[in-house]
């Protein structure tokens, strides 16, 4: 089974793909339209929910992973507002009820 820290990585991977972190936007394309950010979030949080269900993440786990993500995205520059949206949405999305 794979580490809380190992989880966060990945969904910090999938995110940075959807939305590079601000130290790299200018290189990057920027952020698109609301449409295509909301599909991308979607893809986001469906892949939450396919390791939260593969790593059978109880309560502590998706609790623990939520705050080393949160962690993840303040250390790669996402600013703290951006950072909590994110992962609130992320609870209520793919980490609430039993799974």
């Amino acid at each position: 089974m794979a580490t809380y820290s190992e989880i966060a990585a990945q969904l910090i991977e999938v995110f940075q793909r959807i939305m590079p972190p601000p130290s790299r936007q200018k290189a990057s394309r920027s952020v698109g339209k609301a449409a295509d950010v909301s599909g991308a979030m979607e893809r986001f949080y469906d892949e939450a929910r396919v390791l939260r269900e593969r790593h059978r993440l109880g309560i502590y786990g998706r609790a623990r992973v939520a705050f080393e993500l949160q962690g993840r995205m303040l250390k790669e520059g996402y600013p703290a507002d951006l950072c909590r949206q994110v992962l609130i949405s992320l609870v209520l999305s793919a980490f609430v009820g039993r799974g």
